[in-house]
């Protein structure tokens, strides 16, 4: 099997269109079909579908998928070899995070790093879990920092940074806002202030809500956490702030409490992709983190 033809069909999912990604590849676009038909002659079946100007993957190119990108990443950690043994210049470090956790913790990770490798060149990509997700298994990230989700789980490995607690967030003149803890039946019929739905923590904070039994009366969605805590000041509602944002709101007029019962909290871990053999800079990441 030809190792071009699978990084094209890589870069084909990724872009989701052919000419953006014939252009990436330096390659015709008639030639980047003809090396993805040889690539289906190769595995015996269609892998992608044409629709709409986009492509999608059949349910063999589901399946290839996995395939092809623990194929790329095992390549990668061989051309990592080479260029170690050699004293080449070693490349970047791409290191992925979500908005969540990119502005409490990427200082300190990196910090970190720079402290085990010195000479290291990072770089940073912020965005929501599933983009971050595609990117791992693509290659075009060698780490990402997110809290677990289903789009995490195939194909990669982890590494449990912290436990981050959730703190229900009240405005400064809530009725509440003395009480150190809050009952669930106090937060019924109150006001909800989340995230939008591509964020895992509004995920995570709906699914709290439903487990114990909150039913507020509606939803209130923004993109940025300091936006949330705004509304919250200006008393429109509550909402669940990660532990690690407190210390960067202090600006804000709000009260922080626990939950009566047992607290809710997220994991931030640590992913790349699973390989056999783990290159010397994902070892030296990781080892930075662990000690």
């Amino acid at each position: 099997m030809d190792i071009q033809r699978i990084r094209y069909f890589l870069e084909v999912v990724r872009q989701k269109n052919f000419t953006r990604a014939a252009k990436l590849c330096r390659i015709s676009q008639p030639s980047l079909s003809q090396q993805i038909m040889k690539l289906e002659g190769e595995v015996g079946g269609s892998l992608l579908l044409r629709k709409r100007g986009n492509i999608e993957l059949t349910e063999h190119g589901q399946i290839f998928l996995q395939f092809a990108s623990a194929i790329m990443a095992e390549v990668q950690t061989a051309e990592e070899f080479i260029r170690d043994s050699q004293g080449k210049t070693k490349k970047a470090i791409r290191i992925g995070a979500i908005p969540t956790v990119a502005p409490y913790l990427i200082p300190k990770v990196f910090k970190l790093i720079k402290t085990k490798l010195p000479d290291a060149r990072l770089e940073l990509v912020e965005g929501v879990t599933p983009t971050l997700a595609d990117a791992l298994r693509n290659g075009h990230l060698d780490f990402a920092l997110l809290s677990p989700h289903s789009a995490t789980e195939n194909g990669t490995e982890s590494l449990l940074l912290l436990e981050d607690p959730l703190i229900l967030t009240l405005p400064k003149d809530h009725s509440s806002e003395k009480k150190k803890k809050i009952s669930i039946a106090q937060l019924n019929k109150e006001k909800a202030l989340l995230l939008e739905q591509t964020h895992c923590l509004s995920e995570q904070s709906e699914s709290y809500c439903e487990a114990v039994g909150i039913k507020p009366q509606f939803i209130m969605r923004a993109t940025q956490i300091d936006t949330l805590l705004g509304l919250v000041e200006q008393g429109m509602g509550f909402t669940f702030t990660p532990k690690i944002a407190i210390p960067h709101h202090r600006h804000r007029k709000v009260s922080y409490h626990t939950m009566a019962g047992k607290p809710y909290q997220r994991e931030i871990r640590l992913y790349w992709m699973k390989r056999h053999v783990l290159s010397r800079m994902h070892q030296s990441v990781i080892h930075s983190l662990t000690t």
